[in-house]
């Protein structure tokens, strides 16, 4: 590793000097004590790899003097550091006591090191840490440690750094929801931090809204708008890492529509809400007429039907297919459509629709025998059904 060496006195240009130890600073003499540093984080995971910088609130440059800058990691319930650099071992720590290990990062510890930035700054790549709890960041002179006669590197700089147990995500409730998003799910596991903003969560790679911790094992949140599919696994971000579920999530085809009513005299505009319109061809419903062969057509349609659609071949006509067409279809995004419900003259025989219930389906092909992977149809659910009433 490359650092900096300043000669010449203080006011002297740095010139790079190399063959140190990894995550050891070089300058000229012994400053003092410089105080509190600023950290870019104050909490990171357990398994360390993460890197924070470190700089001097007020101003002082501390690493212009100092004659080996070195770091420590020590464990301490405030926080804190000792006035001099203590011996290190990351299994037994001071006094030999398993709970209170101190870590030399810039002493070649694995995975760990100490970079110059500026005269006031360093940053820190975090090592492994064996125990989870508060840290002292202490910054010191040099690796002297204090003994008969002798005299510790003093104490440069230090700050308080956090060390969090890592998350577990074991469950999801409900499993399913529909495509567009905005499924309230809980999750539940281990160790959840309980503060506003301490918990990111994702399912299927795209990121959950609205996440709420509740207590240290649930947290609440809104699932995305995602591509309908899965099972999708979760990822939960904390200060400790990031955790897969073993809890998973699918995202059925789902709709809802606007309006959901209308008396069979009108002629509207449907406003349909989903996923994956983008990737759907509309094209021969601009021209579709009453009884016209393209309603069977096989490019994506949205259709009114009474009850479940079924496509499967019944003597050269579907099961149940469609009672009308939503003809002239425009995809405003990929999760919203708008379509012409033609209620008082748009059925397969040029009729009015008849009063009664019926359910939106987007489906990708509309031909007569489209198995269920051709037409990728969206589910009944509530926010598809749509009534026809002549008193609204």
């Amino acid at each position: 590793m490359h650092v900096k060496k300043l000669i010449g006195g203080s006011l002297g240009r740095a010139t790079a000097v190399a063959g140190l130890t990894a995550g050891m600073l070089v300058a000229t003499a012994t400053p003092a004590f410089a105080g509190l540093l600023t950290l870019s984080n104050i909490t990171g995971p357990l398994t360390g790899g993460n890197t924070v910088t470190a700089f001097t609130a007020d101003g002082t440059k501390p690493y212009s003097s100092a004659a080996v800058v070195n770091v420590q990691l020590q464990f301490s319930a405030a926080g804190t550091c000792t006035p001099t650099y203590q011996t290190a071992n990351a299994t037994t720590g001071i006094g030999g006591t398993a709970t209170a290990p101190i870590i030399a990062v810039g002493v070649g510890t694995a995975g760990g090191a100490v970079t110059l930035i500026t005269t006031s700054k360093i940053a820190i790549k975090m090592p492994t840490f064996t125990v989870a709890g508060k840290y002292g960041l202490c910054v010191y002179s040099g690796t002297t440690v204090a003994a008969t006669g002798v005299t510790g590197s003093p104490l440069i700089s230090n700050a308080s750094y956090s060390v969090a147990t890592p998350s577990t995500a074991t469950t999801i409730s409900p499993t399913t929801g529909p495509a567009q998003g905005g499924t309230l799910v809980t999750v539940t596991g281990t160790a959840f931090p309980t503060t506003a903003g301490s918990i990111t969560a994702s399912v299927g790679g795209v990121a959950m809204t609205n996440v709420t911790p509740i207590n240290s094992t649930t947290f609440t949140a809104l699932t995305p708008a995602h591509t309908a599919g899965g099972p999708f696994t979760i990822s939960v971000t904390t200060a400790g890492g990031t955790v897969q579920s073993s809890g998973t999530f699918t995202f059925t085809n789902g709709i809802s529509v606007l309006p959901n009513t209308a008396p069979n005299s009108a002629n509207i505009t449907l406003d349909v809400l989903g996923v994956g319109f983008s990737g759907l061809n509309f094209a021969s419903t601009a021209n579709s007429a009453p009884d016209s062969a393209t309603f069977d057509e096989a490019n994506a349609h949205v259709y009114l039907v009474k009850g479940q659609y079924d496509p499967t071949d019944n003597s050269g006509a579907k099961t149940n297919g469609q009672v009308i067409e939503c003809t002239d279809v425009i995809t405003v995004s990929d999760s919203e459509l708008l379509c012409s419900l033609k209620l008082n003259n748009g059925g397969t025989s040029n009729a009015i629709v008849p009063e009664g219930t019926y359910t939106v389906t987007v489906v990708a092909n509309g031909s007569v025998g489209a198995t269920a992977a051709q037409r990728n149809q969206s589910i009944i659910s509530s926010g598809a059904t749509f009534t026809v009433a002549a008193y609204l």
